[in-house]
């Protein structure tokens, strides 16, 4: 799934730790659908992981 930081969306913060953060987000995928994901956000990395499905 390739996607842009123009497509996400980033939601409240769902947890933080030594390595980054969790937040909710959505993802505009390129057919158009939203989709709710959980995006980690790695201090040292500064990268991006998304989450498709996670449980709330």
């Amino acid at each position: 799934m390739g996607v842009s930081y123009s497509d996400i969306e980033q939601g409240q913060l769902l947890g933080k730790g030594a390595y980054g953060e969790v937040r909710a987000g959505r993802v505009q995928l390129k057919t158009g659908e939203n989709v709710e994901v959980a995006i980690k956000v790695a201090i040292h990395m500064r990268a991006m992981v998304l989450c498709v499905g996670y449980d709330k």
